[in-house]
């Protein structure tokens, strides 16, 4: 979530608007830039507040893994992850994202990765690693996973200052982000509060036969610092295939 003007279309329309589109990918893409060029503000990207999306058909084999996903910026910036290999046409200038087997994403453009999402990135190929190495149970790896989640390097000094805007600007170099006061912010709309920080983690397991787990821990069901004691995770299971 990004801290600033409110916009004039809420970016949970755009989810809504993928699952109930009978286009491709590309061109429900495309289909925003139309909006842009041909002012049409109804689904204009410079409308909707700060976003970075992940999309696409979730398809998995055995032999070859997941197939790509698309990702598409409030900025108009896109492009694929989990691409087999690179279009012959791209190899002049290749998507050196496109092809990575980790891949990490925050509110920073894609293609311009935040410190958070390089740290992000490493700590779970170590989780990986150490996951495979010591025949980890599944749960084991979630917990793992969790923790990745929870990695606080927030510096203390500036979650001290009065200064919201300088507040944000550190979010860029923590994975997990304490509740932060908003001194100095606008706090009388009832759905924002007075803290900012990690509300919740979810992790999504996907395997080769298409079964999917999907956690979410919640850690502030209210606006206080202090996190829910005990935390409660809810785990859904299915398969993607099935119905």
């Amino acid at each position: 979530m990004r801290i600033g003007t409110m916009k004039q279309v809420s970016r949970g329309v755009l989810p809504l608007n993928y699952l109930e589109t009978t286009k491709t990918d590309d061109e429900w893409r495309d289909s925003f830039s139309a909006n842009i060029q041909n002012g049409n503000a109804s689904l204009d990207l410079k409308n909707i507040g700060g976003f970075t999306l992940l999309y696409g058909s979730l398809r998995v084999d055995e032999k070859n893994g997941i197939d790509h996903l698309n990702i598409l910026s409030n900025k108009g910036h896109h492009g694929r992850v989990f691409e087999r290999e690179c279009l012959l046409q791209d190899m002049a200038n290749p998507d050196r994202f496109a092809t990575k087997t980790t891949f990490g994403m925050s509110n920073s453009l894609y293609n311009d990765p935040w410190k958070k999402v390089d740290l992000g990135e490493q700590m779970l190929e170590k989780v990986i690693d150490a996951s495979v190495e010591n025949n980890c149970t599944q749960d084991q790896l979630v917990e793992d996973c969790f923790k990745l989640l929870s990695h606080d390097t927030y510096e203390r000094s500036i979650m001290k200052q009065n200064d919201f805007d300088v507040k944000v600007m550190e979010l860029r170099n923590s994975i997990f982000v304490p509740p932060l006061k908003r001194e100095g912010a606008e706090t009388h709309l009832v759905s924002i509060g007075d803290y900012y920080g990690t509300r919740t983690q979810t992790i999504i397991l996907l395997d080769k036969l298409g079964n999917l787990n999907y956690y979410e821990r919640n850690l502030h069901s209210s606006d206080v610092p202090e996190t829910d004691k005990p935390l409660i995770t809810s785990r859904y299971t299915f398969n993607i295939y099935d119905g």
